[in-house]
């Protein structure tokens, strides 16, 4: 609400110790693909389609012990990395999949060898967690009615992290635009 997510169609993307991604609708609406819960928002007749990992900050805060690298180290090294992160994939929920929820789909990375580094590692994880977004794009738009419009805000952490930052930006193909959270008098009211 505070991020201006008031309006249907408008998808807010937030970063942090997790990720959290919500599109506004209108209605209650059920997601037969379970990629996204649906939920009451505080604006009157208005909900939010939910997606929801656990595996973003949580997993760079991981790697970062793992490789006992700064974050700002991690994130120099996969500036170097290409996309596909040289054959590394990456499982991004350390704590079980939340959405759709899968408990017992967690943390992995294949594709490595003894010539892998750790901004590889950290680029794996950035594109998985991108991936997972992208999903929840996909699911957005086929519940959303015909022409509707979804756009994406970008808030939280990740949004000033460059890699990060690039890596959603070119993956799920939906405009990204960071925002910035406002008081609540100031969202627009929904009509």
């Amino acid at each position: 609400l505070a991020a201006g997510g008031v309006r249907p169609g408008v998808c807010i993307d937030t970063s942090g110790s997790s990720a959290h991604f919500a599109v506004t609708v209108d209605r209650f609406v059920s997601d037969p693909s379970g990629f996204l819960s649906c939920m009451p928002s505080a604006a009157p007749g208005r909900f939010y389609l939910l997606g929801f990992t656990t595996g973003t900050g949580i997993t760079q805060r991981w790697l970062s012990r793992v490789f006992g690298l700064s974050y700002e180290d991690l994130e120099a090294q996969a500036a170097d990395v290409p996309r596909g992160a040289s054959g590394i994939l990456g499982v991004p929920h350390f704590n079980g999949r939340v959405s759709p929820f899968e408990p017992a789909m967690k943390g992995a990375f294949v594709g490595f060898d003894d010539r892998s580094g750790p901004g590889a590692f950290y680029r794996a994880m950035l594109e998985a967690a991108a991936y997972e977004l992208d999903g929840w794009i996909g699911a957005a738009r086929a519940l959303a009615p015909p022409g509707a419009t979804v756009s994406v805000g970008r808030s939280g952490g990740s949004v000033t992290v460059t890699v990060s930052a690039a890596v959603h930006v070119w993956l799920p193909g939906a405009p990204a635009v960071p925002v910035r959270a406002r008081a609540v008098a100031d969202a627009e009211e929904p009509s």
